[in-house]
């Protein structure tokens, strides 16, 4: 719990939350002009999820699927339809790398990394991208290329959260903490991001804890 001074209507607010959700504790330990902070503790969802796939035989079939075990829908898709050749379905992941704003451009100019579960999954999507990518596609394995894309949004998390404990730190200190970072990038092997309000999008925020879940430790 944290002191700082909230207005009547955010302490309403939690209470009425509080009370609907019948949410005792929360309402027992809330303290006016306090505020508290909630975190999650829920783990990510890798559970198998129903959706609707299309194959290219032209057929619907609605299957479980898993993330990061694309193995798995082979085996469920066969299983809900023995004529299935497992030797016409190719399944790669190829992580997005755009910015908001920018996706058309982005989806064109960025480099791209293409892993499939098999060597002939990988060629084949990777093949797809380069009519249209500019950049470098990278060729891998599902595993790799999905574990890529959460290093990528981890790193930006960590960098972004450490430019703004640096602000705070530079506030209590009256340091200017625009003119500290621009002289410490002039390091060579520095790069500190600007401050902000914190992480944004849909991504970076949630993506670190998809590596946590399964590497508490």
């Amino acid at each position: 719990m944290v002191n700082k001074k909230i207005s009547e209507e955010a302490y309403r607010a939690l209470i009425k939350i509080s009370k609907k959700k019948k949410h005792d504790k929360l309402n027992k330990y809330l303290i006016n002009s306090e505020m508290l902070s909630i975190q999650s503790n829920t783990n990510p969802k890798l559970s198998l999820q129903y959706f609707l796939i299309k194959t290219i035989i032209g057929q619907q079939l609605s299957i479980k699927a898993a993330s990061s075990i694309w193995k798995k829908v082979y085996k469920i898709i066969t299983s809900k339809n023995k004529n299935i050749n497992l030797e016409n379905i190719y399944i790669a992941y190829c992580p997005e790398r755009v910015l908001p704003g920018c996706t058309l451009e982005e989806l064109v100019n960025n480099d791209r990394v293409v892993g499939g579960i098999n060597d002939l999954s990988t060629n084949k999507v990777a093949d797809f991208y380069e009519t249209f990518v500019r950049g470098q596609v990278q060729r891998t394995n599902s595993k790799t290329a999905e574990m890529c894309k959460l290093i990528e949004n981890s790193y930006r998390d960590v960098n972004i959260a450490f430019a703004n404990e640096v602000s705070i730190i530079c506030e209590k200190n009256n340091i200017d903490v625009w003119k500290l970072i621009k002289l410490a990038n002039h390091h060579p092997r520095v790069n500190v991001l600007q401050p902000g309000c914190g992480v944004g999008g849909h991504c970076i925020a949630v993506d670190p804890w998809f590596i946590i879940s399964q590497n508490f430790e």
